[in-house]
């Protein structure tokens, strides 16, 4: 018996009809043809279902359709390919899959529109920050189809399913049921197919710009070009950038390293930790602690709560205040662009130090505050020299150049002796 689609699976020619039995869709279903010789009771449901049975046929059987089909004969209709058994097709089960609660990066943008139906292309929402804890996906074992059966009572079986091949990454955990991925670090949820994991790092290998968007992450962030003008970068554990950044907004709970930035005024930087940059040009700057730049701090706003320090450099223009010193090349500017510098104003801190060193020249009209004095330069003073203040007499004095590390108070008080 050829069980192929539209083969004639069997004849059977009688003194009363002419009976053919033709499987189709795979053997799935049975459809007979009669061709009565004349009219009578010369079939009946009985004689039909020995007929299909000699064929055999022995799944699905119709009874109601085997009854009009003898009816139907005996009354000298001639019955073409008509279905009078059925089969049950093989169900697909369902291949293991990963159902993820938290969203993977995918580097793929998903904007949102505020209540006045306005995106903000700054923000792509391209991942969502995880915590120790956060439940990240559900592990979804695969599930067997069911086997079918044919007209001929042959098995079908079902298509293989795959099972969960996941491999475990790090900043992750699977839970003793096997079923929950829970994270054990911050950051964000990275899956490439094959491997879940929480990664600490955001690597950008070019700038952040309207593509990559505003980066708020629970980890490092490392941006390998520019940061451009109206983005926002804020990470838990620092930031680096190895271009520049224009007029935007960079946070972070660590140390931040930047190539540099023109701020127009209105960039701003705050950082919990130290802060290195190669200059920094209209610039709001608060600082946990220290500010170190290699070139120029100009027309900026520089707070510290430690030191700030342009060793070979110069800070022009704006307003510098530290809370542990502050050194730089040359201060001030030969235009005479107002430029304030003032440390050690917080008196009970232990790191306070109301000292300013110079290694070059303090320019004419700067305004340097140490302590609870105020002076402004009238005459440009070379250096190497350490600017500290006389509490008694309220006055600065400068003296032979000392590291930062050396206390105003300490100098003071050897000066006293």
């Amino acid at each position: 018996m050829d069980a192929a689609s539209g083969v004639i699976a069997g004849r059977v020619e009688h003194e009363s009809y002419t009976f053919d039995v033709e499987l189709v869709d795979g053997g799935l279903e049975c459809r007979c043809s009669l061709e009565p010789k004349g009219a009578g009771s010369f079939i009946n449901d009985s004689n039909l279902l020995d007929l299909l049975n000699r064929c055999g046929i022995r799944q699905g059987i119709d009874l109601e359709a085997v009854s009009s089909f003898t009816r139907n004969a005996c009354s000298g209709k001639p019955q073409k390919e008509v279905p009078l058994a059925r089969g049950m097709r093989a169900e697909p089960g369902r291949d293991g899959w990963v159902e993820f609660i938290v969203r993977p990066h995918t580097g793929l943008a998903e904007y949102k529109e505020d209540e006045d139906g306005v995106i903000d292309f700054h923000n792509p929402h391209s991942f969502t920050n995880v915590q120790p804890g956060a439940e990240i996906a559900l592990l979804h074992p695969a599930e067997e189809g069911r086997q079918g059966v044919l007209v001929t009572g042959s098995t079908v079986p079902a298509p293989a399913v795959k099972p969960i091949r996941l491999t475990i990454g790090r900043g992750i955990r699977l839970e003793e049921d096997g079923k929950k991925i829970i994270a054990t670090a911050e950051g964000r949820v990275v899956y490439d197919g094959n491997t879940v994991s929480v990664e600490s790092g955001f690597v950008v290998n070019g700038d952040v710009d309207y593509e990559i968007g505003n980066i708020d992450f629970a980890g490092f962030v490392d941006v390998r070009g520019d940061v451009l003008d109206g983005f926002k970068i804020s990470s838990t554990k620092g930031i680096k950038v190895s271009g520049n950044a224009g007029n935007c907004q960079i946070r972070s709970g660590g140390n931040i390293t930047i190539g540099g930035m023109s701020g127009q005024g209105k960039g701003a930087i705050v950082c919990t930790g130290n802060l290195f940059a190669r200059f920094l040009n209209e610039v709001v700057v608060e600082c946990g602690g220290n500010v170190t730049v290699e070139s120029e701090i100009r027309n900026s706003r520089i707070r510290s709560g430690a030191c700030i320090i342009v060793p070979k450099g110069v800070i022009s223009g704006g307003e510098c205040i530290a809370l542990s010193g502050i050194e730089a090349g040359t201060l001030g500017s030969p235009i005479g662009v107002r430029t304030v510098l003032a440390s050690g104003g917080d008196r009970s801190s232990e790191n306070a130090n109301a000292k300013i060193n110079v290694r070059k020249r303090v320019l004419e009209g700067v305004v340097l505050c140490l302590g609870d004095t105020t002076e402004e330069i009238q005459a440009e003073m070379d250096g190497p020299v350490s600017v500290i203040e006389d509490s008694q007499e309220r006055r600065l004095q400068s003296l032979p150049l000392t590291p930062l590390t050396v206390n105003a108070r300490r100098l003071e008080a050897a000066l006293k002796k």
